[in-house]
């Protein structure tokens, strides 16, 4: 009964601002939430155990958690060791497309639909460019072919592109 009780004066504490900063929720290390965890001795250290659902921005999760924040609700994981405050932002975009970027705002993303995950390759995100000597001459050496993948889970259909290694060959940076 005491976690329970607990846990429900965390959750007080943590949404109430006339409390200030000195209540921070911190009870025993951590918090659990959920009548079946009443059996539970202590709650995790520094941490939480939630029963159930759990919805941000959304009061009917229909999941075990449930993210909601207009067209694109995004979940930000932060290297707080990092000096630079590096991040990954992963989630739905505001086109609908899935993305995993970083703090540059460059990665990758799968457009609504898509079978094959895509880059960045703007000249926006670029500086320093600089145009290639006899390009013609080395593109002209990278074979175009056409192919199907291996991996019967991708798409079946016939691929145009240039392999990987044949660039490599041609541009070893």
């Amino acid at each position: 009964m005491r976690k329970t009780r607990s846990a429900f004066l965390a959750i007080i504490i943590a949404f109430s601002p006339s409390l200030g900063e000195a209540n921070s929720g911190d009870f025993d290390g951590g918090v659990v939430i959920g009548s079946s965890y009443a059996a539970i001795n202590t709650a995790p250290t520094n941490g939480m155990i939630v029963q159930g659902l759990v919805g941000i921005g959304t009061s009917n999760p229909a999941t075990g958690l449930d993210v909601e924040y207009g067209a694109s609700a995004t979940l930000r994981l932060r290297n707080t060791a990092s000096a630079s405050g590096n991040f990954w932002q992963v989630g739905p975009d505001g086109n609908s497309n899935f993305i995993i970027y970083n703090q540059s705002n460059t990665g990758v993303w799968l457009p609504t639909g898509g079978t094959g995950w895509n880059s960045s390759s703007d000249k926006r995100l670029k500086e320093n460019i600089i145009p290639l000597k006899d390009a013609l001459e080395k593109i002209s050496a990278i074979e175009g072919v056409t192919y199907f993948w291996k991996d019967k889970n991708r798409n079946s259909d016939e691929q145009v592109g240039v392999l990987a290694d044949d660039v490599q060959k041609v541009y070893p940076q």
